[in-house]
């Protein structure tokens, strides 16, 4: 298991959302770092609660309802710059997010 780093996370979720959308990025900047960083933010919440034993299947559960929440407002966000478009931009930023939180608790969360 290992520590999550807000910033550190947030910037690698970021570059992977920026990098795949490319010249498209600063039209959805703003926007799109308000909303990962709270994905961010969700996980620094599940490595508290792992590392509390706070954490099973059904509140693992409740985190990936909230994780798709957020991806379906990244989605709306996005649809403007094209469906296949959007859908990297997210699954690269997701893909971040899931590895440092899986990784942190030990377990397969999200």
């Amino acid at each position: 298991m290992g520590a999550i780093d807000l910033e550190d996370l947030l910037g690698r979720m970021i570059q992977a959302a920026a990098d795949s959308l490319g010249d498209d990025w600063p039209r959805v900047r703003d926007t799109a770092e308000i909303e990962l960083r709270g994905l961010a933010e969700q996980a620094m919440d599940i490595e508290v609660q792992a590392a509390a034993g706070e954490i099973d299947q059904e509140t693992a559960e409740l985190y990936r309802e909230l994780v798709k929440n957020r991806r379906e407002t990244l989605e709306a966000l996005f649809t403007g710059l094209g469906k296949l478009a959007a859908e990297r931009a997210i699954n690269a930023a997701i893909g971040v997010l899931r590895a440092a939180v899986n990784t942190a608790v030990g377990w397969s969360v999200l």
